[in-house]
C-alpha cells in the first residue's frame, strides 16, 4: 500500500515541475507577434513619409500668388473638412 502513495506523490511532483516549458514559448510567440507588429507599422510609416516627402516635392517655390494657389489646390483636401469640423464639435460639446 505505501508503495502506491509513494508513487502517487511521485507522479504528482512531476506533474507541478513541468510548467515552465508554456511560459517560455507563450513568451517566444509573443515576442514574434510584437516584433511582426513594429515591422508592419514601420513599413506603413515609411510609406506615409515617402508620399508627404513626394507631395512636398511637387510644389513649387515660387512666391507669385496664382503659384501659392496652384499649390493648394494640389495638395489640400478640403472635401470633408466641415464634416471633420462637426465631429470636433461634437467631442467638446460632449
Amino acid at each position: 500500500m505505501e508503495e502506491t502513495n509513494e508513487t502517487t506523490q511521485v507522479e504528482m511532483n512531476n506533474q507541478k515541475t513541468g510548467g515552465i516549458g508554456p511560459v517560455v514559448g507563450s513568451i517566444i510567440i509573443l515576442l514574434v507577434i510584437l516584433i511582426g507588429a513594429y515591422y508592419f507599422w514601420n513599413k506603413v510609416q515609411d510609406k506615409r513619409l515617402q508620399n508627404q516627402t513626394q507631395q512636398e516635392q511637387t510644389l513649387s517655390e515660387s512666391d507669385e500668388v496664382s503659384d501659392i494657389e496652384a499649390d493648394l489646390n494640389t495638395t489640400a483636401n478640403f472635401d470633408d473638412i466641415e464634416s471633420d469640423l462637426d465631429a470636433m464639435d461634437q467631442e467638446f460639446t460632449n
